[in-house]
């Protein structure tokens, strides 16, 4: 800058600038000291401006100590907001800025007259409604004169609303409009009752956040930056997030109530969560790309209706460029990262690529049909978040299925339109097809990472059919991953979304577990024993339990253990697991014991509530109308659990010496 000197130094003395005494006291921010009244050192403190340092927080600090105490920011900036750290410990100052970027710049100048009012400094409003007209409405007064109106600005434009849908653009110009967060006026700190796991202090409480800006996932603002940083607290209620109770892992309903059968956070909600609180890091930009996503553990709500995570978004200024901001965001579960993600927002879209994912051919049944799949539990999702309409057809490398954009009015209580920045029921839908295709070849998958996903147009509208295409990158039990790069087309044919390396994590356990999982009242985890080995009126039932060694006992007793059961409290896992093995054995025994009488019976292992009696002896407690009837006996011998019922006695101390056992134990290895 100093370059610029030798030249203005010439305008100053030839008299081109016009250099006259200030008529208020004017600060320098070089010296922190009155500017001087004579021509020479005006110029001179001017020049200081092109290479000197500044000296903000002590000119504030000189023109406190003279007298000031009303500080009005001319321009863009958040200097004014910073006063309690600038100033003394003690000063006792207040301030306004002209220029706030998330509020209108007339709304702002308001905002100040109306500050400085309330500061006791005269205001003259009238110049503000003079050049407004006024027009009678056909209503009158309580003296029969015709009531006058005067329209009021407001601050945001109807066709912005979020009602309004946005303005057909060209795909040639290959911009769109975005669904862009907006950021509400973030009111005092306030203290309020703390919702589950939250602090007690925020800025802005969840329900307000949510009211003012119509965002469904935002959460409780605690700490906030503009245009930097910002921690919130997102409390998940199963009584307003509805989609909730169509993402329930454990299939135990209505057995148990829907707190008890895990309902899981799809992994597109939780980005959806973090696009909506970057929006705030970002005013007047919209989502255009999620990047390096990764899901490490569930965010689920597990024994209760209501749990808060905390999320923290920094901007990140290093990769960020002229209409393209990345946000990097973390939802935390327990203080770890259960999701991570680079929220990118701009403003407009990317070009779709030229190159894209051919359609399957030739055609190819799947196995299933798209009723198939929801009715059977090989996607656990609810109707609400049924959105796979017809599985099209599959070849290697590629698959395909056609997708319904469903209504969002019942994903969330109170909220018949949310203004959400993705469609994140329609991209779940996505990763379902991918989880359908995993256990058409024998894996049970959940999504794990996603390299990059890119929008390329606004969501597809609701009702409308959209095509997804798969194809298959890498496919390792070894390494026990199933990686894909996908596109979604809308109705016309066109690009509106692409991901690339959408990662799934297969589970090591045995298909016939994940079998269970979906249909426990329909598809045993243990093998009968024929009647040929056991007598008359006896039942029994055997597991080998050495393949199920990585079956995760939160999952299984879930599924398995009534609402009154208590669950093992060992702190070996092993042990644990073992423990519910035996007692999904006993269940199962009672079950097969049950349909020999009623072969249209169906029971689900939830229903029946087993107990001790004061002998130590295993009885059902709830859920056989005829419960007390049975005896029931069960062992282990090393990876082998057995199980017995039987409406006569039975010898609990001869049975594992007898021939029965033997046999028993080669239906179980068979």
């Amino acid at each position: 800058m100093s370059a610029f000197r030798p030249p203005l130094l010439r305008a100053f003395d030839s008299d081109e600038i016009r250099v006259g005494s200030p008529n208020i006291p004017l600060y320098s921010s070089i010296t922190a000291q009155l500017y001087p009244t004579d021509r020479d050192g005006i110029r001179d403190h001017l020049l200081a401006n092109l290479d000197q340092p500044l000296k903000i927080w002590q000119t504030l600090r000189t023109m406190y100590r003279d007298g000031a105490r009303l500080f009005i920011q001319l321009g863009a900036g958040h200097m004014v907001s910073q006063l309690s750290n600038l100033l003394e410990p003690d000063a006792q100052a207040v301030g306004i800025s002209t220029e706030v970027d998330t509020v209108d710049s007339v709304t702002q100048l308001q905002n100040v007259l109306a500050f400085l009012w309330t500061q006791g400094v005269p205001v003259n409003f009238a110049p503000l409604v003079e050049h407004r007209f006024r027009y009678h409405t056909g209503e009158v007064d309580g003296h029969g004169k015709p009531v006058q109106r005067v329209p009021m600005r407001i601050e945001w434009s109807p066709l912005h609303h979020r009602l309004v849908p946005p303005a057909a653009r060209t795909r040639e110009t290959g911009k769109r409009e975005l669904a862009a967060g907006i950021p509400p006026k973030i009111p005092p700190r306030q203290t309020h009752p703390a919702e589950v796991g939250q602090p007690d202090e925020c800025l802005a409480t969840q329900s307000q956040l949510i009211q003012e800006t119509g965002l469904p996932l935002l959460g409780t603002l605690t700490e906030y930056e503009p245009r930097q940083r910002l921690v919130m607290w997102r409390t998940s209620d199963l009584d307003i997030d509805l989609y909730l109770l169509d993402h329930e892992f454990a299939n135990a309903r209505p057995y148990k109530p829907h707190e008890q059968c895990f309902p899981v956070a799809p992994l597109t909600f939780s980005l959806e969560a973090l696009a909506e609180a970057a929006s705030f890091l970002c005013p007047g930009l919209g989502l255009v790309a999620y990047e390096k996503v990764r899901a490490a553990r569930m965010l689920g709500l597990m024994n209760r209706r209501r749990d808060a995570c905390r999320m923290e978004l920094v901007v990140d200024s290093a990769t960020s460029t002229a209409g393209i901001v990345r946000v990097l965001g973390k939802i935390y579960a327990r203080d770890e990262v259960a999701v991570s993600a680079t929220i990118v927002l701009g403003n407009s879209y990317a070009a779709p690529p030229a190159e894209r994912i051919p359609s399957p051919e030739p055609p190819t049944p799947w196995n299933w049909t798209a009723e198939q799949i929801y009715r059977e539990r090989f996607a656990f999702h609810g109707p609400r978040l049924q959105c796979i309409k017809h599985l099209k057809s599959r070849t290697n490398p590629l698959f395909s299925a056609e997708l319904e954009v469903l209504p969002y009015d019942d994903l969330f209580a109170g909220m018949p339109q949310p203004n959400l920045l993705s469609d994140p029921v329609i991209l779940d839908g996505v990763l379902q097809v991918l989880g359908v295709w995993s256990y058409s070849v024998g894996q049970y998958s959940l999504p794990f990472e996603i390299q990059r996903l890119d929008f390329f147009a606004p969501r597809p509208k609701i009702g409308s059919r959209v095509e997804v295409r798969v194809q298959l990158r890498e496919f390792s039990t070894a390494l026990r991953r199933l990686t894909v790069d996908l596109e979604v087309l809308d109705e016309a044919g066109e690009l509106w979304c692409r991901a690339e390396s959408c990662t799934d994590w297969m589970f090591s356990w045995p298909l016939r577990f994940s079998d269970f999982l979906r249909q426990p009242a329909r598809i045993p985890l243990s093998d009968p024993v024929e009647h040929g080995t056991l007598s008359s009126q006896t039942y029994g039932r055997v597991l080998n339990t050495k393949p199920l060694s990585d079956v995760d006992p939160d999952w299984l007793q879930m599924i398995l253990l009534h609402s009154n059961e208590s669950p093992p409290e060992h702190a070996n896992r092993a042990t644990r697991l073992m423990e519910l093995f035996l007692r999904l054995t006993l269940k199962e025994t009672i079950i097969h014991a049950a349909r020999s009488y009623d072969p249209s019976l169906e029971l689900h292992p939830a229903a029946i509530e087993l107990g001790k009696n004061s002998a130590g002896n295993w009885i059902v407690r709830n859920g056989l109308p005829d419960g007390n009837a049975w005896h029931l006996i069960c062992w282990q011998e090393r990876d082998v659990v057995t199980a017995v019922a039987s409406r006569l006695p039975i010898d609990v101390r001869n049975l594992p010496n007898s021939d029965q056992k033997a046999e028993l134990r080669v239906v179980a290895l068979a």
